[in-house]
């Protein structure tokens, strides 16, 4: 019962840190392993077209969801098999948890299409939205594997 207990409150206090990343909250951590920042080409390569750019970023951001997938799909397989310990409430915290971050990964992939349809006009208001969403769920994922293996 104790332990279950620390699983409900460790994924009621995930959930919360998911909401809060809705909000733009920052979560400082070190990158996990084969973590890395997403970027653009650099604008003032030569010969590189805006089109060009638009393609290789929106490419590098559906390579590091891709990653982040399996990360997600990983992290629900572990939750599946620990959530047999847990009682109704607990399972129920933990589905909403992973809801939740489902639901950021979403959010995250219609950005990414706003990026391919982007002009050059709004180009860094899309692109910035677009790697605060991926880095708000490359943080989710990483704090739901820390919660969940404590």
């Amino acid at each position: 019962m104790k332990r279950t207990r620390g699983v409900v409150l460790s994924l009621v206090l995930f959930t919360g840190s998911v909401i809060a990343c809705q909000g733009g909250g920052t979560n400082e951590q070190a990158p996990r392993t084969g973590q890395t920042q997403p970027s653009a080409p650099a604008a003032d390569s030569p010969g590189t077209t805006f089109e060009q750019k638009r393609e290789a970023f929106v490419r590098t951001m559906r390579a590091r969801v891709a990653e982040l997938d399996a990360d997600i799909e990983r992290l629900k397989k572990d939750a599946a098999v620990r959530s047999r310990d847990l009682s109704a409430e607990g399972k129920a915290a933990l589905d909403d948890a992973i809801a939740q971050l489902e639901k950021r990964r979403a959010e995250t992939g219609e950005l990414i299409q706003r990026a391919r349809a982007s002009t050059s006009e709004r180009w860094e208001e899309v692109t910035g939205s677009t790697r605060q969403a991926v880095k708000r769920v490359e943080d989710a994922v990483a704090d739901a594997w820390r919660r969940l293996r404590n």
